[in-house]
């Protein structure tokens, strides 16, 4: 279990550091980096196939000044490209605020850092992918491959499920829907 503390220990500071570049080179007026609190979530709705979330801010207030949470889900980390550009849009969540949603605001600014197609499905452009190549010599080694998350185990005979966390010791929790998300 160590060896997944230190991977997610890896995620943040690679997030983090992530987050300084494209706030220094994308988006200068996002909040700092110390407003933000980085983890990994499955997504908060029952978003699926071609609308399946990718990342989620959640705002603890109004004012600037407060804090953002941004969740990147555990499914994305295979690829840097995926989970960069999912930093960079959330990171446009951050700045722009919830009033903003996916509106034409938030569209012509992901437009300006490299963000393209539908607003609530943004994909890297060619000059985004090209500001990557730049970034990985600076950031640290992509910590990339599995998360250790969701163990679903259904229970026979019975109509609630236990789901069972990664953590040393593991936390057991029984629930009466199908889907639970949390975080350790």
């Amino acid at each position: 279990m160590n060896n997944e503390i230190s991977k997610s220990q890896e995620r943040i500071a690679y997030l983090e550091h992530a987050y300084c570049i494209i706030q220094s080179e994308l988006i200068p007026s996002s909040p700092l980096v110390e407003k933000i609190a980085f983890g990994f979530s499955f997504p908060s709705t029952k978003a699926t196939g071609k609308n399946k979330r990718l990342g989620e801010c959640h705002y603890s207030g109004t004012d600037a000044g407060e804090e953002r949470f941004l969740a990147l889900s555990p499914y994305i980390w295979n690829d840097d490209v995926t989970v960069l550009a999912t930093l960079a849009h959330e990171m446009l969540h951050a700045w722009l605020g919830a009033e903003a949603a996916h509106k034409k605001r938030f569209a012509v600014e992901a437009k300006r850092i490299g963000l393209e197609g539908p607003a609530r499905a943004t994909s890297p452009s060619l000059q985004f992918l090209d500001a990557v190549i730049v970034w990985r010599s600076i950031l640290p080694s992509f910590p990339g491959g599995a998360l250790l998350g969701e163990i679903r185990e259904k229970k026979k005979n019975t109509s609630s499920n236990v789901f069972v966390c990664g953590c040393s010791p593991p936390v057991k929790v029984r629930i009466y829907t199908d889907e639970f998300h949390a975080t350790c």
